[in-house]
C-alpha cells in the first residue's frame, strides 16, 4: 500500500486500485459543464473509463442552450445521488420529439453510443443536483462525441413515471433509465453467497449486467459461526480473487462492510479497508481483494457497482459470468 496517501481522502492507492473517501475530496470549479457546476475527479486514465461526481447549482440550467450532444461510442451512466434535475432523452438524431426524465435521488440513466440529449432549459432545480457520472469511452480516448445538434426547444413535455417493480423509466435502444427506489430487489449469485441481492440498472448488448446496486446484508464475514447467521454457507472462508479483463468501480451508497486488499500473490495476511458510506473503490483488474476473517459488519451495505470491460458475449471461450479468477493462498 502507498503510505497513507499525502492526497486528502485517499485511503488505498496502488497501480491497481484506488480507494478514496469521496466526503474528503475538494470540489474543483466546471466551467465547460455549466456556469457554476463543480465536480470531483475520481479515477482513470485516459484511455480508461472516467469516474466523477458532478454538482448543479439551484440556478442551473440558467442561460444554457437545448443543444443536444450525442456520443458516438461512449457508454455513459449517471447516477442522481441528491437533488433533481430534468432532461430531454432522445433515441437518435433523427428523434426530434424526445422523452422527458426527471432525475431524483435513485435515479439511474444510461446512454449507449448514438444517444443524445438535452438539457431541460424549462426546469429549475431549488437545490441543484449531485451525480455520480461515469464514462466508458469504448475505445475512443476522446469520449466520441459528435457535434452537438441543435433541437427545437420542447415545451409543455410531462416527465415519464417509473414502472413499478421494474423501476423502467424508459427503454430504447441507445438510452436507459431506471429509478431504482421503485424496483424490485433479486437475488444475486454473488461469491456464492445466496443472500445477496441486487437491482440492475444498466446492462451490455448481451444482456450482461454492466450497473447495479448491491446489498450485502449484515454479518458478511468468514469468521462468523454459521450458526449465527442462517444465511451464510460453512463453506464461506477466506479467499481472495482478481477480475480478468475488467475494470470495477464500487460506490457505498450507505451502510458499512470490510474487505480484505492484497498487494501480491506472495502476501498471505490482507489489510482490512472499512467501506464505509461514502467510499469510491477504482480497481483495475490486476487487483488482488476478497475476505478473510477478523472483522464483520453488524449493519450490512449497499453498494453501487459497475462491470466495465472483459468479455460480454457469452458464445466467447473467455467469457465467465463473474470474471473471476480465484487465487489460493500458499500451504
Amino acid at each position: 500500500m502507498s503510505p497513507a496517501s499525502q492526497r486528502p481522502g485517499v485511503l488505498r492507492e496502488t497501480p491497481d486500485v484506488l480507494i478514496v473517501d469521496t466526503r474528503e475530496l475538494a470540489w474543483v470549479t466546471a466551467p465547460e459543464i455549466a456556469p457554476g457546476a463543480r465536480r470531483q475527479m475520481i479515477g482513470g486514465l485516459d484511455d480508461e473509463p472516467q469516474a466523477y461526481f458532478l454538482f448543479l447549482p439551484p440556478e442551473f440550467p440558467s442561460g444554457a442552450e437545448p443543444l443536444s450532444p450525442a456520443h458516438a461510442t461512449a457508454d455513459e451512466f449517471w447516477f442522481t445521488l441528491v437533488g433533481e434535475r430534468s432532461t430531454w432523452e432522445f433515441d437518435s438524431i433523427d428523434d426530434q420529439r424526445g422523452n422527458l426524465v426527471h432525475h431524483r435521488p435513485g435515479v439511474a440513466i444510461q446512454r449507449r453510443p448514438g444517444a443524445v440529449w438535452a438539457v431541460d432549459v424549462a426546469f429549475r432545480s431549488d437545490i441543484g443536483w449531485i451525480g455520480l457520472v461515469v464514462r466508458d469511452p469504448g475505445g475512443d480516448p476522446a469520449g466520441g462525441s459528435t457535434p452537438a445538434l441543435a433541437k427545437r426547444r420542447s415545451t409543455g413535455g410531462v416527465a415519464l413515471e417509473a414502472e413499478l417493480g421494474s423501476g423502467i423509466i424508459l427503454d430504447q435502444p441507445c438510452v436507459t433509465a431506471i429509478d431504482s427506489r421503485r424496483a424490485d430487489w433479486e437475488p444475486a449469485a454473488y461469491s456464492g453467497v445466496p443472500p445477496v441481492f441486487r437491482k440492475v440498472l444498466g446492462r451490455y448488448p448481451s444482456g450482461d449486467t454492466k450497473m447495479q446496486i448491491l446489498f450485502f446484508p449484515p454479518g458478511l464475514s468468514p469468521d462468523r459461526p454459521p450458526e449465527e447467521h442462517q444465511f451464510y454457507p460453512s463453506a464461506l472462508q477466506a479467499a481472495r480473487h482478481y477480475h480478468h479483463g475488467m475494470l470495477e468501480l464500487l460506490y457505498v451508497l450507505n451502510g458499512e462492510m470490510p474487505l480484505a486488499e492484497w498487494e501480491s500473490v506472495d502476501q498471505q495476511q490482507g489489510q482490512f479497508v472499512w467501506w464505509r458510506e461514502g467510499i469510491f473503490t477504482y480497481r483495475r483488474s490486476a487487483s488482488l481483494h476478497g475476505s478473510q476473517p477478523g472483522e464483520t459488519s453488524v449493519t450490512g451495505a449497499t453498494i453501487l457497482h459497475f462491470r466495465l470491460g472483459g468479455s460480454e458475449n457469452r458464445a466467447e471461450p473467455a467469457f465467465r459470468e463473474e470474471v473471476v479468477v480465484d487465487v489460493p493462498f500458499a500451504t
